[in-house]
């Protein structure tokens, strides 16, 4: 769609649509490697490094220093249950 064809409240924004699905993976650009102790390690949306580690999540300084965002071990899992149109394939 063209610019002079666009909603006026729904400009076109640079938006990138991926189309080689032989190469996309959802975390493309995020992602940057796995550690050896199977970390995750990757960006966010500010450019800021992230390490998933033993069921925690980090951001990491300049320094080289990590700070927690949120650790997920005291979490426990809960049944629930699908509704109907969500049962069959």
């Amino acid at each position: 769609m063209s610019e002079e064809h666009a909603h006026p409240q729904h400009q076109p924004r640079g938006l990138r649509i991926e189309t080689d699905l032989d190469h996309y993976a959802p975390d493309a650009g995020f992602l940057d490697h796995v550690a050896d102790d199977g970390a995750w390690i990757g960006a966010d949306h500010r450019g800021r490094r992230i390490i998933v580690r033993n069921g925690r999540i980090l951001v990491g300084d300049s320094t080289g220093g990590e700070t927690l965002l949120k650790d997920f071990n005291a979490d426990t899992t809960r049944g629930v249950i699908s509704p109907q149109w969500a049962t069959k394939w």
